[in-house]
């Protein structure tokens, strides 16, 4: 899908029109999506009944890292995904104190590594011009990560998310 901005507007293809809403006002509601540009480091929700907001996120790294005991190309993978689970890690460093939200292949059948969480610094990374900062998986501010929590609860625990390498 092609995006075409403007200040307020952004348009999907030749059809619907968005109008932005700030993401402190977001709400959440079934069949919001999210998309990532892993280019730009930024977020995006999109809502059916025609809203948008963004947010500033961290992606993976573009280089080959050492984790978890695997060598690895750490950029966050572009595709499709549907964020199903909400889980608890033991790493408040890597993960924050909140949840993580895991990241499924395959329209939700094939469980991945990658997720979508906070840090215990997130909002220092955030701050950064360059926010290529995890080790794959998308990495956004509590309040983001609330939204998410809130989306999956309102469409029966489930999220699409689309990551892409630069809107245009």
């Amino acid at each position: 899908t092609a995006w075409a901005s403007s200040q307020n507007t952004v348009r999907s293809g030749a059809r619907l029109r968005y109008h932005f809403v700030p993401v402190e006002e977001w709400t959440a509601v079934p069949g919001d999506r999210m998309v990532v540009d892993t280019l730009n480091t930024m977020g995006y929700f999109f809502s059916k009944k025609g809203a948008f907001t963004t947010f500033r996120v961290a992606t993976g790294r573009d280089e080959f890292v050492h984790y978890m005991r695997l060598r690895y190309y750490a950029a966050t993978p572009n595709t499709s995904w549907v964020a199903l689970s909400k889980e608890r890690q033991n790493d408040p460093v890597t993960f924050g104190d909140d949840d993580f939200f895991r990241l499924y292949d395959d329209n939700g059948k094939t469980r991945t590594s990658y997720g979508i969480h906070t840090h215990k610094w997130i909002d220092v990374m955030l701050a950064r011009s360059e926010r290529y900062e995890s080790m794959g998986c998308i990495l956004v501010s509590k309040d983001v990560l609330q939204i998410v929590d809130d989306i999956l609860t309102a469409k029966e625990h489930s999220l699409n998310v689309t990551t892409v390498y630069g809107i245009r």
